[in-house]
Formats: structure tokens, sequence, C-alpha cells
């Protein structure tokens, strides 16, 4: 949800599928809110840490990104 930081989201999503899993998963991260801190910290922090995989979208309300914010968006996860 916007105003998250995404580390923060993962490590909550992490801690509470460990107790529940015996095989592997991954999360497909939503970017909601390319804030400086998104771009600038959580995203390379996670891209180092092995996350590979990032959902945007353009039609839904709560989610959505902007024709403005795709090319900031694509342009920091390119360059990590």
């Amino acid at each position: 949800m916007k105003g998250q930081s995404l580390s923060k989201v993962v490590d909550d999503y992490r801690s509470c599928a460990a107790s529940k899993t015996d095989i592997n998963y991954c999360f497909h991260l939503i970017v909601s809110d390319p804030t400086e801190q998104t771009m600038g910290e959580d995203l390379p922090a996670l891209i180092k840490k092995g996350t590979t995989s990032f959902k945007v979208y353009m039609t839904y309300d709560s989610l959505k990104l902007d024709d403005h914010q795709m090319p900031y968006l694509r342009h920091s996860v390119h360059n990590q």
C-alpha cells in the first residue's frame, strides 16, 4: 500500500511465510508508490537481496502509477 516501505513489507511477508512453508516461494512486489525512498533505497536493497520480479498497475486506482512514474521506475530498476 502507498506510504509503506517495500523493505518492511517484504520482511513482514517473509516472516509470515517462514513458519508456514516447506517449499520455495517468491514474491512479486507491487510498486505503487515510487517515492525517493522506494527508488533510491528500497528497490536497490531488495534487488541486491535477490528480488527479481516487480509488478506495476496502470488501472487500479489504489495501485496505479501514472505515465510519468513508469519511466522513473523502469530507469531505477534497470540501473541496478
